[in-house]
């Protein structure tokens, strides 16, 4: 690829980056998701003191196996690497990671097409207000982008 080709990436990456973190800013303190974020919080909490994957009924511990296990792991491994328990961190990490997918569609566009339209389907994905949403949530798909 050459230098511009190069360069119109970069800005559809910072394009994608940019929104993605406006959307943080604008949604972190969202109720859209609490119903869901409950409980993934407080299976991630449940992991992160050594309990696994159980919850509190009636005052005992006990399995919980209503919810997938992907995004509780990955808040508790969150929650380990920075010490307390917040999930803004994980959060950021799916904004690299949904903005480096950018990348990604760029590949498989230029691989059936070519460079025009792989430019078009990037920079498509990078303002896609679906995906700028998923990035920021709390919810079990968002597990799929790691």
């Amino acid at each position: 690829m050459n230098k511009k080709g190069l360069l119109i990436l970069i800005v559809i990456f910072l394009i994608a980056l940019s929104l993605r973190g406006a959307a943080l800013h604008y949604l972190y303190n969202s109720d859209y998701f609490s119903g869901i974020r409950v409980g993934l919080d407080d299976s991630a909490h449940n992991l992160f003191i050594g309990n696994g994957f159980a919850k509190i009924v009636q005052g005992k511990l006990v399995p919980y196996f209503q919810q997938l296990p992907g995004y509780p792991f990955l808040l508790a491994v969150t929650y380990k690497i920075f010490g307390h328990e917040d999930d803004v961190y994980l959060r950021i990490i799916q904004i690299l990671l949904s903005s480096l997918s950018v990348l990604l569609i760029f590949g498989i566009a230029e691989r059936f097409f070519n460079k025009n339209i792989a430019f078009v389907s990037a920079f498509l994905w990078a303002i896609w207000l679906p995906e700028i949403r998923l990035s920021v949530a709390v919810l079990y798909d968002t597990s799929l982008v790691f």
